[in-house]
């Protein structure tokens, strides 16, 4: 019982990531505003470049109350492929503070 207690409550702190991610995305690029994002959609499909990266890693840092040099030591983006990714990659930096 307990272990599904603690599931339920991850499945909770990553839906709340991956919301945030969503909003972060779309207020950075205006370009993504309308673009319906899942946690299945690539940073391909997006079509990120490298100012985007950026843009998304300084975005960061308010997600996970770390500066972005505590972030890039932890987070290789270049092996995220899809949001889902990002936001599993953030509940596991959240959940070892």
């Amino acid at each position: 019982m307990f272990g599904l207690f603690k599931k339920n409550q991850r499945s909770k702190s990553a839906n709340i990531f991956f919301e945030r991610i969503s909003l972060v995305i779309k207020q950075t690029m205006p370009r993504l505003k309308f673009h319906k994002i899942t946690e299945a959609t690539t940073f391909e499909e997006l079509e990120f470049n490298s100012i985007d990266y950026i843009n998304l890693l300084l975005s960061l840092e308010d997600v996970v109350n770390m500066d972005l040099e505590e972030i890039v030591e932890k987070v290789d983006l270049s092996t995220v492929s899809t949001i889902g990714g990002l936001v599993n990659l953030i509940a596991s930096l959240k959940h070892k503070e």
